[in-house]
């Protein structure tokens, strides 16, 4: 889920998001729904040749729940 999610465009064709994301994940018959890692994300945008494209992708994790059946590598 993504939510609270701000734009704001800046004068020199850029722009700029701030937003946050949880995610929720359910193991068929090992584990019910539950949220497994929360956090923030920062975006920066250019316009060019009609169209917005990502300049900058910022991920900001703030919580994490037990992610051992849910993820096929370690999370540093």
């Amino acid at each position: 889920m993504v939510t609270n999610v701000i734009v704001a465009e800046g004068e020199d064709g850029t722009a700029e998001s701030r937003s946050y994301f949880t995610v929720l994940q359910a193991v068929r018959g090992e584990l019910a729904l539950q949220p497994v890692i929360a956090g923030r994300y920062r975006h920066r945008f250019e316009y060019s040749n009609t169209q917005w494209r990502i300049s900058a992708f910022h991920v900001i994790v703030d919580l994490l729940g037990e992610l051992g059946s849910h993820l096929l590598f370690e999370l540093p």
